[in-house]
């Protein structure tokens, strides 16, 4: 199945999904679904587990999201929900095969932001184990290169040993 990247949902570190992608995984009809949400609107609340972007007047994100000019004219609702909404409209749907997609829904899509801001969590442990040790092989160059400049300035500014000040003053006068 293919989602629309929605980054953030309603606020940073959120998620959601279209009603319209919704619709598609439960092999239900767009119409059938916005249904259900306006005869229980009242069990979704605004801004925390359903945001019409048709009412909020947000087309540009709706254009974003796969609707054309003509199918934005035509909603008169374009719903997204959080998870938490759309875990409610599981409940007003209530059968099996929805939360059989719920839970297949909550393994995959809303856990794929994790994995897309930390790609090592899908790599083997081999991979994983690699990528550590070229992290710590980078932090342990860095302290080397660190600990040279130091012991460089140290020479630069050390006071001659007397056998070099000999040997300095031998080479002047010669």
């Amino acid at each position: 199945m293919k989602f629309h990247d929605i980054e953030g949902g309603f606020e940073k570190g959120k998620k959601a999904m279209l009603v319209k992608d919704i619709a598609e995984i439960h092999n239900r009809e767009l119409k059938e679904i916005n249904k259900n949400i306006n005869n229980n609107r009242k069990r979704f609340k605004d801004m925390i587990d359903i945001l019409d972007l048709k009412v909020s007047d947000l087309k540009s994100l709706s254009l974003e999201m796969g609707y054309s000019n003509q199918s934005y004219a035509n909603a008169n609702n374009i719903y997204l929900l959080s998870e938490r909404g759309y875990s409610k409209l599981l409940k007003i749907l209530e059968d099996d095969k929805a939360w059989e997609q719920y839970e297949k829904i909550v393994d995959g899509y809303f856990s794929m932001r994790k994995e897309l801001n930390n790609p090592l969590l899908s790599a083997s442990k081999e991979l994983q184990a690699i990528f550590m040790l070229d992290k710590k092989q980078e932090v342990l160059e860095t302290k080397i290169e660190s600990v040279n400049e130091k012991l460089e300035n140290f020479m630069d500014d050390a006071p001659l040993f007397n056998i070099e000040c000999e040997s300095i003053v031998k080479e002047v006068k010669r």
